[in-house]
């Protein structure tokens, strides 16, 4: 690691601040629909996605491929899908299809077993009986079905006799309950917001519907911050932006609670609070909570809710849409941060800028070309460092490639290496995985990796420089040669959307043989460096100080205590 010297230090673990969490705005379609609360309770855990105009579309049909992509998100079992899809696939027509993964997955779990002629037809609308089916198939509790009480319905008659028990056991379960004339319409096709209602409940019977019970005993909306208190212990959360809370028997989410208040919540895959339903009153067996996944609560900060009944209010939703967020605003957020912390009135005292300050910044990382922190008030570089004690970024290079005319093989691709300079007889090369880079980035990506090429640019038993193939072309000549981050430079890797997501190289290893590439993820610590030191159209609390990166939230948004240690 790097020592610097001749500097005063101040070194601060901070957590995220931005602005005050309101009443989700969920999609512009469902705000009158009667399946609005399980589409933005699902929402918030990210099980259900709209369009990008905004909308759910409720009404819209669901074909056989999406509805078992939903099923086997609501088993936490998209990460084995995503490995299946580098397989042939079990099915022939779903070879070429962007499902390939999740359905294959659904046939090992014998969830589907398609039309016995090898073909799934997942383009085809799913009907109401097959969903059931393929529901109570994923349930997999060892219950013999039976068909009993087969007329449940006028309808019944018409239920597919492969369905038949399905449909018993699952009306007896409360998945479906049918139509106010006391149909079922077994061919009807499914809609998405009775595939919102159908997974809420599928969750509800494994124990899932909820992450965690407790009682909401703080909350903190400058700071965004809440503390649930848990079997007695309290453990604090970050809140989510759109954070999303509901009532008992509440159509609508709520614009104003009372703390304290007994609920459910959940947490979003990157670890914040972002939904809650409250209650009168939590059962005396609550649910199974998973402790990995919580934070012992510290003192409470100044500015946080904690007395014995306190209204507090959320922002109404019609203020909401005019909001301005961290995202499309961080002024307005880092004004709330410097409020709450009372920066102004300790400038004006001081008259300190962060002159001659290093603030390390332990969290996700640092974007090292976000446009205002790259230099402090006083012209110097705004980040100094960027150390990753994450294996986010980490590439294994012991293939070797050797030159020809310019030119190796790299997994069946020609990599064009004419003119790069190498000392060593050999090019040394990996691959960075897609998995480890935000999905809502990699999917605009033209391969599912990216190559990764060392070259020794001095010494031949020293491979010092880093070539990453940005476009996916194998021609490694037009990419900008990295050294270690100290050298102040970085590249950027265009996903979805055009959006850029810059890299740099944070350690190169020549025994064994690996490099670690350094990226913020997750913008969790992009966002606070902003808080700290921004200089530019935003202006941070310290605009003269300079940043330490050190990255030790993986993709997840989680950390292990000796990485912490260590950090």
């Amino acid at each position: 690691m790097t020592f610097y010297k001749h500097i005063t230090t101040t070194l601060l673990i901070i957590i995220f601040i931005a602005v005050a969490p309101g009443v989700a705005l969920g999609f512009s379609d469902t705000r009158a629909h009667w399946a609005r609360p399980q589409i933005d309770h699902l929402k918030s855990r990210e099980l259900l996605s709209g369009y990008p105009d905004g909308t759910y579309r409720p009404d819209a049909f669901v074909s056989r491929e999406e509805f078992v992509t939903l099923v086997i998100k609501a088993l936490n079992k998209e990460s084995e899908a995503r490995q299946l899809e580098k397989g042939q696939g079990f099915f022939s027509d779903t070879h070429q299809r962007w499902s390939r993964g999740f359905v294959d997955l659904a046939q090992e779990l014998d969830i589907t077993a398609g039309d016995g002629m090898g073909n799934f037809h997942p383009q085809r609308i799913v009907t109401r009986q097959e969903a059931v089916t393929l529901l109570v198939n994923a349930l997999h509790n060892g219950e013999e079905l039976t068909d009993e009480g087969e007329n449940l319905f006028f309808d019944s008659g018409a239920i597919q006799d492969w369905a038949r028990a399905s449909v018993t056991y699952a009306h007896q379960r409360g998945i479906i309950k049918g139509f106010p004339d006391a149909t079922f319409r077994p061919g009807e096709p499914v809609t998405r917001a009775q595939v919102a209602v159908m997974l809420e409940q599928f969750l509800d019977l494994q124990g899932k519907k909820y992450h965690i019970a407790g009682t909401l005993t703080s909350i903190n909306l400058p700071l965004r911050q809440a503390v649930i208190e848990i079997y007695g212990q309290s453990h604090s959360f970050e809140l989510d932006e759109n954070l999303v809370v509901y009532g008992q028997n509440s159509p609508e989410p709520l614009t104003e609670i009372i703390i304290p208040s007994s609920g459910y919540f959940d947490l979003n895959p990157q670890g914040k609070l972002a939904y809650a339903y409250l209650v009168s009153d939590l059962p005396d067996s609550l649910l199974e909570i998973a402790t990995s996944r919580l934070t012992p609560s510290p003192a409470q900060p100044n500015g946080s809710v904690r007395t014995a009944s306190t209204l507090v209010q959320l922002a109404d939703e019609t203020d909401k849409d005019m909001a301005q967020t961290s995202l499309n605003n961080p002024g307005t957020s880092l004004d709330n941060t410097r409020e709450a912390m009372r920066i102004y009135e300790f400038v004006e005292e001081s008259g300190a800028t962060g002159l001659g300050q290093l603030v390390a910044v332990i969290d996700s990382g640092i974007d090292p070309g976000h446009p205002d922190l790259q230099t402090t008030v006083d012209g110097y570089s705004t980040l100094v460092d960027f150390i990753d004690l994450t294996d986010d970024g980490k590439v294994d290079l012991s293939r070797i490639g050797t030159s020809v005319n310019g030119s190796f093989q790299a997994a069946g691709q020609n990599v064009n290496v004419q003119g790069i300079t190498n000392t060593a007889d050999e090019f040394r090369y990996g691959f960075l995985s897609t998995s480890v880079l935000p999905a809502s980035f990699s999917a605009g990506l033209p391969t599912e990796q990216i190559l990764v090429v060392a070259a020794a640019s001095q010494y031949w038993y020293i491979y010092d420089t880093i070539y990453i193939d940005t476009d996916g072309d194998g021609d490694i000549t037009d990419e900008k040669p990295l050294k270690r981050y100290t050298s102040g430079e970085y590249t950027g890797i265009i996903g979805a959307g055009d959006k850029r997501l810059n890299v740099v190289v944070t350690e190169i290893s020549n025994d064994p043989f690996y490099v670690k590439l350094g990226f913020d993820g997750l913008g969790h610590g992009t966002e606070v460096a902003g808080v700290v030191a921004a200089n530019g159209e935003v202006e941070g609390i310290a605009p003269g100080a300079q940043l330490l990166g050190i990255k030790i939230l993986n993709r997840l948004g989680q950390a292990s205590i000796p990485v912490l240690q260590e950090a």
